[in-house]
């Protein structure tokens, strides 16, 4: 069919009016059946039959005048009317009674076989009898409609994109309490079409099309009602809808399956709390030990609904709900680091709020709660925000009493035995590790000496301090240092509080602890007391003679021996053996080349045995050569420090009555 016989079969438009004008008088010809204002368009139903054409009286007719009905295919090339060649149907020839009677109407019909999808032009022919001269009624068009709309084609429904991109229809994609949808226009499309949405096996809405459709809009807009999805229920649902021509032809789309769920989600969310905040303020403890932000509860809420948290620009990890987060109010209380809160701003207004994810799709946001925030801290802001320290202050330093300013290497941080006693003190600088100043006046700082509590260390800065700008010593009474007592990388480190900011109580920083060293004299070897050593192989005189070098020539020696039996000795101690040599029997002056010292390492034999010998050689005692005497003394070492015992003495007298000296002799 061509393109204008198909927009004259289904619009009812023809442009083509080349017909004979010798035609009759009016009435002209009626087609009962067809549908009024549709341009001769048969409905369906009405095909199975033979086609009724009424032609009322007219005046001017006359017994035995014969009616015949001529039929054509409209055929936008051939301008004429259907003529004697196209008559069809049966003739009628018209009675006495017919002619003389003004209210007939003659019924004439086209045979069902020629009602056949298309598009005719119909008339009726007048012949009189017996002059055989013929008129014409006017022409009519009847169209035959029995094509489905669409082609066999029907283009599917278009929803809102959020609804094609989620597969779900929520409440936010009802407008005005429906459910917008576009159709885009189908082969055939006309005025008389009647569209019928459904859902599943439920009609909806119906829109007939009043007027032809605009071709540059290229679409119709339709509805489903709130009210009808509602109907159907939560879940999927087949989506699809039904044209019904104004001839009767009929034709369904194809479906689409959108997930209704309607009245699931949330429309009013509280907003959260926060209450570390209550009453105006969250301060940088509270902030520091993890901020609580209680997801306050909310109506239709699901078990693994998740939950993010809003902290101004800055976003929390998801949690999902549990079916005992369901029952609680809040639901739960997320903490959030405070890297994230001090992310956000250090001092200010922050707008917490809350959103609701279901199936990883956005459901809603809560309502706000505006916080105030002072995050402000000594030492400027924290570096790494992840640790509870500020990274920017510096550790301080700890000295004994008797470490200089500065001591040699090795004394910082280190508490020896002898000032166990005494007081300590602790050097804490003035400027932060990026040389930036640190206090104000007023700043209170507070020193912590392990786990001591009952003895406060506090210093408050004044003016004076901030005009010298230099480090702060502050003392540390012995009585902390004890409470403490001794022991390896003791925690020592400071605070300082600004009051000044977060009121009431200020804000703190914490510094860097500084691993220091206590030794306590009851954890060295022998309590801090060992004896003198003994020289074990004397003469009657209890002295070293020639005789006293014992052990074969060139590796004589004689013994000194120390007790190890001590407490806090334990294999891999240490002991020290110092031996010297003096040039007279008492006092004199040190023989240089009598001085020997040695280091032994004790096993775990020797500390069963409970002494250690060292054989001292006997080129020692030769130096020393007559009427000398030699000194011992030791040092045992343990982890904590050494224990240095008193100095024992022994004479020495190696040369032989004969010799003058001793510088012959062979150890």
């Amino acid at each position: 069919m061509t393109s204008l016989k198909s927009r004259v079969l289904r619009k009812g438009v023809c442009r083509i009016n080349l017909f004979t004008q010798n035609e009759l008088a009016p009435p002209s010809l009626a087609i009962p059946s067809a549908i009024p204002d549709y341009d001769g368009l048969l409905p369906i139903e009405v095909l199975g039959e033979d086609l009724e054409i009424s032609l009322p009286w007219w005046d001017g007719v006359e017994e035995d005048m014969r009616l015949q009905i001529a039929w054509k295919a409209f055929d936008p090339d051939d301008p004429n009317d259907p003529g004697d060649l196209d008559l069809i149907g049966t003739r009628h020839d018209v009675t006495d009674a017919e002619a003389a009677d003004t209210s007939t109407v003659f019924k004439l019909y086209v045979p069902k076989a020629l009602l056949v999808h298309g598009v005719y032009i119909i008339r009726v022919r007048a012949r009189s009898f017996p002059g055989g001269v013929n008129d014409w009624t006017t022409r009519h068009t009847v169209r035959v409609d029995t094509e489905e709309p669409g082609g066999g084609a029907l283009p599917l429904l278009t929803f809102p994109a959020q609804v094609i991109d989620s597969k779900k229809i929520v409440d936010a994609d009802i407008v005005d309490g429906e459910l917008l949808v576009q159709l885009a226009h189908y082969e055939g499309i006309a005025r008389g079409d009647s569209i019928q949405l459904w859902i599943n096996l439920r009609p909806c809405g119906t829109e007939e099309l009043t007027i032809d459709p605009d071709p540059g809009e290229g679409f119709i807009r339709l509805a489903y009602l709130e009210a009808e999805l509602e109907e159907i229920g939560n879940g999927p649902a087949s989506f699809f809808y039904k044209v019904t021509d104004k001839a009767g032809n009929f034709a369904g789309s194809n479906s689409l399956i959108y997930d209704i769920q309607l009245h699931t989600t949330p429309t009013v969310i509280p907003a959260p709390s926060v209450p570390q905040a209550d009453p105006d303020l969250l301060d940088e403890a509270e902030a520091r030990s993890g901020t609580g932000v209680g997801i306050t509860k909310f109506d239709l809420a699901l078990v693994g609904d998740e939950i993010m948290v809003h902290w101004g620009s800055q976003t929390s990890a998801k949690y999902a709900l549990t079916a005992a987060d369901l029952g609680n109010d809040p639901f739960i209380t997320i903490q959030l680091a405070y890297s994230l809160v001090v992310a956000e701003t250090e001092l200010g207004t922050v707008d917490v709020t809350f959103e609701v994810f279901r199936n990883g799709v956005s459901i809603g946001m809560s309502d706000v709660n505006t916080v105030n925030v002072d995050l402000r801290i000594p030492g400027g802001p924290d570096p790494d925000p992840e640790t509870p320290i500020n990274e920017n202050l510096k550790p301080l330093i700890a000295r004994s009493d008797s470490a200089g300013d500065p001591p040699p290497p090795g004394e910082d941080n280190v508490i020896p035995p002898q000032d166990f006693t005494k007081d300590a003190r602790v050097i804490i600088p003035w400027l932060a590790v990026d040389d930036s100043d640190i206090y104000q006046v007023n700043d209170i700082i507070k020193v912590t000496w392990g786990t001591q509590t009952t003895s406060t260390i506090t210093r408050t800065i004044v003016q004076q301090d901030l005009d010298d700008a230099i480090d702060l010593v502050l003392p540390v009474p012995t009585a902390t240092v004890q409470a403490q007592g001794a022991g390896v990388d003791i925690p020592v480190g400071y605070t300082i509080t600004r009051p000044s900011v977060a009121l009431p109580d200020g804000n703190s920083a914490i510094a860097p602890n500084t691993p220091v060293t206590v030794i306590g004299p009851n954890e060295l070897p022998g309590g801090g007391t060992i004896d003198a050593p003994v020289f074990t192989v004397l003469n009657e005189d209890d002295a070293i003679g020639q005789d006293q070098l014992i052990g074969p020539v060139g590796g004589r020696y004689n013994p000194v021996q120390t007790r190890i039996d001590y407490a806090n000795v334990a294999a891999g101690d240490t002991v020290q053996l110092f031996f010297s040599g003096w040039d007279r029997l008492t006092g004199g002056s040190e023989v240089v080349g009598a001085r020997y010292t040695t280091v032994y390492t004790l096993t775990a034999a020797d500390i069963a045995a409970g002494t250690y010998t060292f054989n001292v050689s006997a080129q020692y005692h030769i130096a020393v050569c007559s009427r000398g005497h030699v000194e011992a003394y030791v040092a045992i070492q343990n982890s904590k420090g050494s224990t240095t015992s008193p100095t024992a003495s022994a004479y020495c007298d190696v040369k032989r009555p004969t010799d003058p000296d001793c510088s012959g002799y062979v150890p």
